[in-house]
């Protein structure tokens, strides 16, 4: 038998239920409204005291933050994103880092990068190259800033001002390392930057946690590189910006305007990515383990330009989504291939030579072997220029032959012309013109190619050239004598191009008058086109061209000399042809 309760005990049972939880809601009730120990100064009533910020405990947990257990390394809890975070109590500041190649600025507000002047190139107005983009807006996106995604915990890192630790009266030294840190509720990261002693690469350590779980984030690589106006144009040396980066499968580039949309998602592992300009660049190098993802995008800044008026910029940025507990390197530079070799072995693949590199490649190595022996980049592209025509001579030999054959047959070739002159265009019998002529050419083994041969074969040569000098630093700001005081650049008063152009004038009198009056006339123009051409390209380039046809010149005129007799157009004891007998006796 089961036994029966007295609802009398019962009745009493639900009273001291009753009696403890009335007793628990007076007890909570009257810590949470009344305060047990009253303060010695009691504040204004307007005044708020401000909370301060949570403390980590030694593993590393904030006290007062309830871990998620179920919360992995590279993921975000939601948990507590609804809280109010205490703010920090570190003040705005600027950081100076300097070594003997470059000096760095950095901000404690989002601990990025504001300014990289290189101190061994300067600009147009004797100052450091400055890398980074000036006079950006103050919410301007800025390399190396963090973003931590998940509601509350991005817009609280979004505007952080991080303690600084490290730093002398605001000055990193060369090999010193610069430490920022930012904690707030849940969220806490450090930031250490070493720079060498030397060198244009730095290490950057990140170490973002949130709840104290290691987490991914991204770094940001904006705005653009260098600065935006009209000495960014052909004589700049941040033409041709983009952005690039390396995966498994190669390079993939991205220049202003090539985004269809906004943003540009790249999704798998790669290993750096590159804001990049013709001579300087800055490139974030994965430190061993590869980056998870980027996004490219631009934007729209009002900046001012090189005469300091106020105008509308696109420029491009990017982040870079980073595995949590990575290192990654900053190498900010010029684009010298040993240099940039020394940050990653693949990153002089920066520099972009073309279709032609096969050619550019060799022909570079071939000038800079002999400029450490000249030390002139002027002589020893004269140098290499004749070691070229050296090379074709026995192709303008054949010119020289060919164009002095076609001269001799010139007569024949306007008898020819002057059977046919009276037919119009479209007559058919007008083709038959072309066969006696190509006829005429097979009897005394004339290629009416001959003359144009080794131009078609210089041209390869002269691409390459403009290739090499284009994209190679090594040629900024080299000087070679009198008036030209940077072979990259063109010829400020135009001499070189026009003493070109007169060597052209004078390569086309000494050769022997070929085709009929239209092509001569196309061929007088040449040296008139080729002149415009030249007024705008660099002067090195100008050089090559100007010293090739002087060789030219040379070579033509020595193949004559040395010519033998029944090539110089004198004619020859025997007959061509078969002679014909007379019937008769």
């Amino acid at each position: 038998m089961s036994e029966i309760q007295d609802p009398a005990s019962q009745g009493s049972e639900w009273r001291v239920v009753l009696a403890v939880v009335l007793s628990m809601a007076v007890l909570f009730g009257f810590q949470l409204f009344i305060p047990q120990t009253p303060a010695p100064e009691q504040p204004p009533p307007e005044a708020v005291e401000e909370p301060q910020p949570a403390q980590p405990s030694r593993e590393g947990q904030v006290e007062g933050s309830q871990p998620d257990e179920t919360a992995q390394p590279g993921t975000l809890s939601q948990q507590g994103a609804d809280e109010e975070l205490p703010p920090t109590e570190a003040a705005p500041t600027e950081i100076v880092m300097e070594n003997q190649e470059m000096r760095l600025v950095w901000s404690n507000r989002r601990a990025s990068l504001i300014s990289a002047e290189l101190l061994n190139y300067q600009n147009d107005q004797g100052q450091p190259v400055q890398v980074l983009p000036q006079g950006l807006p103050e919410d301007a996106t800025r390399p190396l800033q963090v973003r931590v995604p998940g509601g509350l915990y991005e817009s609280v890192v979004a505007d952080a001002v991080y303690e600084v630790e490290g730093a002398f009266n605001g000055k990193v030294p060369a090999g010193g390392e610069l430490k920022m840190r930012f904690r707030r509720g849940a969220v806490d990261i450090e930031r250490r930057v070493r720079i060498p002693r030397e060198g244009y690469t730095l290490q950057v350590s990140t170490d973002v946690r949130v709840e104290g779980v290691p987490t991914d984030y991204f770094l940001t690589m904006g705005a653009g590189i260098g600065r935006h106006g009209p000495e960014s144009g052909w004589q700049g040396d941040f033409r041709y910006p983009r952005v690039v980066y390396r995966s498994n499968s190669g390079l993939s580039e991205f220049a202003p305007g090539d985004l269809e949309e906004e943003r540009h998602v790249r999704a798998g592992e790669f290993q750096w990515l590159a804001v990049d300009s013709l001579y300087f660049t800055y490139a974030l190098l994965s430190g061993g383990r590869p980056f998870t993802g980027a996004e490219i995008y631009e934007a729209n800044y009002s900046m001012p330009d090189a005469e300091d008026e106020v105008v509308e910029t696109v420029l491009q940025l990017a982040e870079v989504k980073v595995p949590a507990g990575s290192q990654v390197d900053l190498y900010v530079g010029p684009k010298y291939p040993d240099r940039l070799a020394l940050a990653d072995p693949t990153l002089p693949e920066l520099i972009d030579y073309g279709l032609l590199e096969i050619l550019v490649i060799p022909l570079k190595w071939a000038l800079i072997e002999t400029n450490s022996f000249i030390h002139n980049y002027g002589f020893s592209i004269i140098i290499l220029t004749f070691l070229i025509n050296l090379i074709l001579a026995p192709i303008r030999i054949k010119q020289v032959r060919s164009m002095k054959k076609m001269g001799e047959l010139q007569p024949q070739m306007k008898a020819i012309q002057e059977k046919y002159k009276k037919m119009k265009r479209d007559d058919p019998r007008k083709l038959k013109m072309n066969e006696e002529v190509m006829a005429l050419y097979k009897q005394h083994g004339v290629n009416p190619l001959g003359g144009c041969l080794p131009l078609l074969l210089q041209m390869p040569f002269l691409f390459a050239f403009y290739q090499m000098i284009a994209y190679s630093i090594e040629l900024r700001e080299a000087s070679f004598m009198l008036w030209i005081h940077d072979l990259s650049r063109p010829d400020p008063y135009y001499i070189t191009p026009l003493v070109m152009g007169a060597s052209m004038v004078a390569q086309q009198a000494m050769s022997p008058s070929v085709g009929d009056s239209t092509q001569r006339k196309m061929m007088m123009f040449m040296p008139v086109v080729f002149t415009f051409f030249f007024l705008n390209v660099s002067s090195g380039l100008a050089i090559y061209f100007l010293f090739s046809n002087i060789f030219g010149l040379a070579f033509q005129k020595g193949f004559q000399a040395l010519m033998p007799e029944e090539d110089k157009g004198k004619p020859s004891s025997k007959p061509k042809g078969p002679s014909k007998k007379s019937g008769r006796k």
